[in-house]
């Protein structure tokens, strides 16, 4: 069931940075990427809570954003 559920958040996670107006074209291997991602901060909102797994996006976004 934790299983299910991590992938059809991590699943949903990378689904809804394509969503118009402000979403990217859509691309294989970004959006593997993005369900990656999802499941990351999906273990890290279990293990750690919402906070930090926000805080971990928004330093991902940060550093995204600089480099």
């Amino acid at each position: 069931r934790l299983a299910l559920m991590l992938g059809v958040s991590s699943f949903v996670f990378a689904l809804a940075h394509h969503i118009p107006p402000f979403s990217e074209p859509y691309q294989r291997e970004i959006f593997v990427f993005r369900v990656l991602a999802g499941a990351y901060f999906a273990m890290l909102y279990w293990l750690r809570g919402l906070g930090v797994a926000a805080g971990g996006h928004a330093c991902y976004d940060i550093l995204a954003s600089v480099s």
